[in-house]
């Protein structure tokens, strides 16, 4: 940029920069300029957090761990950090720390939709069902148009067996997004824990025709036409989900075929 071009230690340049090719996806690039933003000013917060943002969506947890811990130590009034660090800990299997760094970021900005959300999606991963559910709830307060938000509050209220008002959020969801594949594939596994067989194949064969490649749908639809005594179906859907998703083949299927 011509900033640079005029002043190459104008740290707040490169640091700009960074942040433009990180928006892009080119993170290498975005790394490289935030490199050089810390040469000339190596107390620059934003730097620190930029850098470790885009480590993280690189894959290199740790180092992304290290930077951001920096940023947020040197600028602990800067919530951007730790929302970002959160993330990373979620990714590590950091719950505690990761709850900690959400109930910061909520506190300094009671408006973060994405810390609602980001804490929300760590007590799902702690099995704590009805906190992601108040959590999710709060998103939706603020946003009550927010597709992902009512998606998410159902898959949480099915977790927690509360399936018919899981497949009320997930109506909402579709009403507001009705190419996510994903929330017919979970309202479909909904139905089929209420017996409603037809209906949860219904949305099954919706969201596999939306979404040829979404594992979790073939796997849901096996259980449905196992449930309903069609096993042949039962074992190609099944056998097509684990093919798509090797993982779903140690998720436990009562007395379905075997994958």
């Amino acid at each position: 940029g011509r900033a640079l071009r005029l002043d190459p230690e104008f740290a707040e340049a490169y640091y700009r920069r960074g942040l433009l090719y990180a928006k892009a996806g080119d993170y290498e690039k975005a790394i490289e300029d935030q490199d050089q933003a810390l040469v000339f000013a190596p107390n620059h917060a934003g730097a620190y957090t930029a850098r470790g943002a885009a480590r993280a969506a690189m894959g290199d947890s740790q180092w992304a761990l290290d930077d951001l811990d920096k940023g947020c130590m040197l600028a602990p009034e800067r919530h951007e950090g730790f929302y970002q660090r959160a993330l990373v800990r979620t990714q590590l299997e950091m719950y505690d720390e990761a709850l900690a760094d959400l109930s910061y970021v909520i506190e300094m900005d009671p408006l973060s939709i994405p810390a609602f959300m980001a804490r929300g999606d760590v007590y799902m991963a702690q099995g704590e069902h009805w906190q992601a559910v108040a959590d999710y709830g709060q998103a939706i307060e603020l946003d009550p148009k927010n597709a992902a938000a009512y998606y998410a509050r159902g898959v949480a209220r099915a977790a927690a067996r509360e399936y018919r008002r899981a497949i009320e959020d997930l109506d909402r969801a579709l009403e507001l997004d009705p190419g996510m594949a994903i929330a017919l594939a979970e309202r479909g596994a909904a139905h089929e824990k209420l017996g409603e067989y037809e209906q949860a194949i219904e949305d099954l064969d919706r969201a596999v025709a939306l979404d040829p490649n979404l594992a979790i749908a073939y796997y849901n639809r096996g259980l449905a036409y196992g449930s309903k005594g069609e096993y042949d179906r039962a074992s190609r859907d099944l056998n097509k989900a684990v093919e798509l998703d090797p993982s779903l083949g140690s998720r436990e299927q009562g007395n379905l075929p075997s994958v």
